[in-house]
């Protein structure tokens, strides 16, 4: 029998940042991922010209919806 999956919305502002979860890139949002819910997980979000963010989601505590605004990057260094 397959583990059980949540299945959850990630959305940013803007749209069409790159989401990964634990390391694997899934797409682009807005999107809906799977989730093993017995189990942590780090989703990062990452666009061109802005910061990355990264969000922790701890087992047994996964939202139904994930919605993050990215920054704008600063000036190369």
């Amino acid at each position: 029998m397959p583990p059980p999956v949540v299945r959850l919305r990630v959305e940013s502002a803007p749209d069409g940042a790159l989401v990964s979860v634990d390391g694997q890139r899934i797409g682009e949002t807005p999107r809906e991922i799977a989730l093993d819910p017995g189990a942590d997980h780090v989703v990062s979000l990452a666009k061109d010209g802005f910061v990355t963010r990264e969000l922790k989601l701890v087992k047994g505590q996964l939202p139904p919806s994930l919605q993050a605004t990215l920054e704008p990057a600063g000036p190369p260094a």
